[in-house]
């Protein structure tokens, strides 16, 4: 059985980001893993990311982006500012993961009282 290596050029992603994908569409998860990987990924807590950035790295369309992130932001899963240049340039939005509201949900999912995004609700041991 060859042994599994960790190499030097990864992303340690928190397990509580893949505890609420199933009660999230898989475009929004595909969103948040994105975020993921431009903050945690870089050591940091927040990041500028433009929706042609989203497009390029995920696949999806500017629809579906721009429907995914209002996911995140309605369940509180990430916080969204908006930015202006120092130069005085056009304004963009930096995003970061809420943890706070991460927590909520997976507390929610353990009591039941919230649905998936199919509209049924997970089962956990």
């Amino acid at each position: 059985m060859a042994k599994f290596e960790i190499l030097d050029n990864f992303t340690k992603i928190p397990n509580e980001i893949f505890d609420v994908m199933a009660f999230i569409k898989s475009s929004a998860f595909v969103i948040l893993l994105h975020i993921a990987r431009q903050t945690i990924g870089y050591g940091k807590k927040s990041d500028g990311i433009s929706i042609s950035q989203f497009a390029k790295a995920t696949g999806l369309s500017k629809r579906q982006i721009v429907n995914s992130i209002e996911e995140l932001k309605k369940l509180k899963l990430i916080k969204v500012t908006k930015q202006n240049h120092k130069n005085g340039g056009k304004s963009y939005n930096r995003y970061e993961i809420n943890f706070k509201g991460i927590e909520t949900l997976l507390q929610k999912m353990h009591k039941g009282s919230v649905n998936n995004a199919q509209g049924g609700s997970a089962k956990f041991a």
